[in-house]
């Protein structure tokens, strides 16, 4: 782990934003760390270039939402730890209980998929309730 947080590994939060491959946590204490989704490396330090990074939009293939400006939130949600044998259609129908889901992506290989919704607010009840959630024996 990169950075300065006291030398712990940062572990837990919520997810904030994700920009080019870094997803950004948040935790309760007020700190935030960052993970690169690619390479699972997890860092206290903001990498650079991150606030002027692309979303992963472009390279999933899922398409932003219409009329979405800057600083108005994301609708998108990177969800990391995927059970093995979750297939596309149990982890669309395992997220649509919380809103109305517009396209999934999962990557099986590397465990890792996301979810788009219709609005932030639905984007945040699942990031307030799945957050650490246990399925099939995996947290998220």
């Amino acid at each position: 782990v990169a950075g300065g947080g006291g030398g712990d590994r940062p572990t837990g939060g919520r997810q904030v934003g994700t920009r080019g491959s870094w997803a950004e946590y948040a935790l309760p204490d007020g700190r935030s760390y960052y993970v690169n989704i690619v390479t699972g490396e997890a860092t206290w330090t903001r990498p650079s270039g991150y606030d002027t990074a692309a979303s992963r939009r472009g390279v999933t293939g899922i398409p932003g939402p219409p009329g979405n400006d800057v600083g108005s939130g994301h609708s998108n949600l990177f969800i990391g730890n995927i059970p093995a044998g979750l297939d596309e259609i149990s982890f669309r129908q395992l997220f649509s209980q919380y809103g109305t889901v517009v396209s999934v992506k999962v990557v099986m290989e590397q465990r890792y998929g996301f979810v788009k919704y219709a609005s932030v607010e639905m984007a945040q009840r699942v990031i307030d309730t799945m957050n650490g959630a246990v399925i099939n024996g995996v947290q998220l």
